[in-house]
């Protein structure tokens, strides 16, 4: 997951927000939607798109953690991830 937020990080000013929305269509997972949603949007980017697919049912941040007891309500992602994990890889 770790590999995940940095290249969401690094992509996020260069992201062209209809192009992403058409990659994750294609997946066809509306997890995806929320979790590149909730990042992009942590991380200051526009996600707005990827709002109307993400998922309906909450889903984990990172898939292989257990569940957290911090919840996103606009994204439906348990944030089962800390400030460090997520970001302290910058500091490195």
């Amino acid at each position: 997951m770790a590999e995940v937020i940095k290249a969401v990080y690094n992509a996020k000013d260069k992201v062209d927000p209809e192009r992403l929305f058409e990659y994750a269509s294609a997946m066809k997972n509306r997890s995806l939607f929320s979790r590149l949603g909730y990042l992009l949007e942590r991380f200051g980017a526009d996600a707005g798109m990827l709002l109307e697919c993400s998922s309906n049912e909450y889903v984990k941040l990172d898939p292989a953690r257990k569940k957290s007891k911090v919840w996103d309500k606009k994204w439906h992602v348990n944030v089962n991830m800390n400030e460090e994990e997520i970001l302290g890889w910058r500091e490195t």
